[in-house]
């Protein structure tokens, strides 16, 4: 022990003295002098973090906590508190809402009040937080329970069964209405498992969230890109089936085909539609509209029948046409359920007459505007008398009436 703590004490005072300390004539090279010799050894590097954004890594985390919650809550208790959220961001999300706004304004083409509008607005937001709600439980469904939530309103699983057995696969059209989280849940679940691809129309956390949520099925879930575009084809030559959701032309260069949408000119993505046509596989509108005062079987399906996109030699002008037919089979099923197309992004490009004067025309909370009426575009009053300013000497302005003020101090 002796010997240890000598040979111990002997080490502690060389590490204090410094190795630079000791007699030069000892080291067979200069010894380095102390403006050489760095004070601290270097740190070592720090650990590589994830390279994935904050708020991705942020959105899973909140995903996995809410799906946890998701599992041991009632349904009827979690449907209740993903109102009170719709709720809170119908009035926190001002852009949002305007955007709402505007997309059900020209789906009712005018014909609705201001308080009608104002009611369905605020379901969509509702709507949206119950769809995260279910896709949180999604996984702990078992199949049996999933097959009792849905009964079909249009054709069956027949259409998919027929297609498939065609071999040449086929492109799901569906749009963000109703329960269609629920609806791409549910298949990837059954014999036909698509590739779905997504887009993000919401922040990049909740996207982050809402991906974590889709891909805990097993499901194929992937985010546009030039890859996943090749995947996709791919896909549709093996016979496979592939998702898609084009309500809404999500390109930032507004590179979509022109269409008619509603009575008015917009641009939905012609992605469908070309490939359908390159691959001559058909398109199938799939749709899923809530109606939460039934249960079990809330959820009311609708597969159309297939479209197939007519080949020729002009390929802008078929995919023209292909567009324009799903613009045809969105609006109809859009006009059944409204208040549950849950789109956030103005999808009619249009300048808005009542910028700065809140979504729905009114200066402040129970004031009507005496210029912009509701959405039926009719003027609710005349608006006030004002100078005409074309000639200077010929402004009118009211004379001002004496306030008994000098504009002097007081002495």
């Amino acid at each position: 022990m002796v010997i240890v703590a000598h040979r111990f004490r002997h080490v502690w005072e060389t590490i204090q003295r410094g190795f630079w300390k000791r007699d030069p004539e000892s080291y067979p090279v200069e010894a380095p002098s102390l403006k050489t010799v760095p004070r601290e050894a270097p740190r070592p590097p720090a650990a590589k973090r994830s390279d994935r954004p904050f708020a991705t890594r942020t959105g899973e985390r909140a995903a996995r906590v809410m799906g946890w919650a998701a599992r041991i809550v009632p349904l009827r208790v979690g449907y209740w508190m993903s109102d009170r959220v719709g709720n809170l961001l119908y009035w926190r999300s001002i852009r949002y809402r305007h955007n709402v706004v505007d997309n059900l304004r020209h789906v009712h083409r005018g014909a609705i009040d201001d308080e009608r509008l104002r009611e369905q607005s605020i379901n969509v937001f509702q709507v949206s937080c119950r769809n995260f709600w279910d896709l949180a439980r999604a996984p702990y469904y078992q199949m049996d329970d999933l097959s009792k939530m849905i009964r079909f309103d249009t054709g069956s699983w027949e259409i998919l069964d027929r297609v498939k057995a065609e071999g040449k696969g086929g492109v799901l059209l569906s749009a963000h209405l109703g329960a269609f989280d629920f609806v791409g849940q549910y298949i990837v679940r059954t014999r036909y498992d698509p590739l779905i691809l997504t887009s993000p129309t919401v922040s990049e956390m909740v996207f982050a969230g809402v991906t974590y949520w889709r891909s805990r099925t097993g499901g194929r879930v992937e985010r546009t890109s030039a890859g996943s575009l090749r995947r996709i084809v791919k896909a549709l030559r093996k016979g496979e089936f592939v998702g898609l959701v084009s309500d809404r032309d999500f390109s930032e260069t507004g590179s979509g085909v022109p269409v008619t949408f509603f009575g008015k000119e917009t641009t939905l993505p012609g992605g469908p539609a070309r490939l359908a046509r390159d691959t001559g596989a058909p398109l199938i509108p799939l749709f899923a509209i809530r109606d939460d005062n039934r249960s079990p079987d809330r959820y009311l399906f609708h597969i159309v029948e297939p479209m197939y996109i007519e080949k020729t030699n002009d390929v802008q002008e078929d995919v023209r046409r292909g567009v324009q037919q799903m613009a045809q089979v969105l609006e109809q099923y859009i006009s059944l359920a409204p208040e549950q197309w849950v789109m956030f992004q103005k999808v009619w490009n249009e300048p808005s007459a009542k910028r700065g004067r809140g979504a729905f025309g009114f200066r402040r909370a129970g004031r009507p505007d005496p210029v912009v009426s509701n959405g039926s575009g009719e003027i609710a009053g005349e608006p006030p008398d004002l100078p005409d300013r074309s000639d200077p000497g010929k402004l009118a302005y009211p004379e001002r009436q004496p306030t008994g003020r000098t504009g002097l101090r007081p002495e």
